[in-house]
């Protein structure tokens, strides 16, 4: 189960105060490069069963390591967000790159694609399909993500791109998020950031067409 705080930036400037406030008091890891890209069969089978099922390309720029590649697959379930603390399901595993990209560009080609590379989270999309040939990109947005360390936390602030505007969000991954929601807050409210938390994660507000 993953437990995140997700905090909502309203516009850019506030993101851009966000960002100048990490680098300042937090300690930077690196920064990540997303694309992500969301599949679902005709008749919508994942949503009406509370399912999400994502792949991940992700370019990383590590100081002092310069860039790397990689790219995640992952089944999302049962999401639920209230006050900004977001509880999920969540299986994700690696994937090779050049399956990535053969999926992005054929998703009807998942049977075999799923045979022929025996990956475990396809073979278990399958199972969640009527059919299994009827299966396409539901949509897909970008993200860049700066991660810092701060106070024994790992900070990840988000600027996503979405086909009808961009968004801004920091999310703490955390067992005790009650906890992290005082310290961000303490944090925020001490250095004059505007933010509120979030109501939708980055799936919903993708298929929604707004942010909340």
């Amino acid at each position: 189960m993953e437990v995140e705080l997700k905090v909502r930036l309203p516009d850019l400037t506030t993101y851009q105060q966000a960002l100048a406030l990490f680098q300042s008091v937090g300690q930077y890891q690196r920064t990540e490069h997303q694309v992500n890209y969301f599949f679902d069969g005709s008749e919508r089978e994942l949503q009406k069963s509370r399912t999400v099922f994502r792949l991940r390309e992700v370019v990383l720029d590590i100081p002092h390591s310069g860039k790397a590649v990689k790219a995640t697959a992952t089944i999302k379930g049962n999401a639920v967000l209230e006050n900004g603390v977001s509880t999920v399901e969540e299986e994700e595993l690696p994937i090779a790159q050049s399956l990535l990209q053969a999926l992005v560009a054929h998703p009807e080609d998942l049977s075999s694609l799923s045979s022929t590379s025996g990956h475990p989270l396809l073979a278990k999309l399958l199972l969640k399909l009527r059919d299994v040939n009827d299966i396409a990109i539901i949509g897909s947005y970008r993200t860049k993500r700066d991660v810092f360390s701060w106070s024994q936390l790992q900070i990840e602030l988000d600027k996503t791109e979405y086909t009808f505007g961009d968004a801004y969000e920091i999310e703490i991954e955390s067992s005790q998020p009650q906890t992290v929601r005082r310290l961000i807050e303490n944090l925020l409210d001490g250095n004059h950031i505007s933010y509120t938390f979030s109501q939708r994660n980055k799936v919903e507000n993708m298929l929604a067409g707004s942010v909340l």
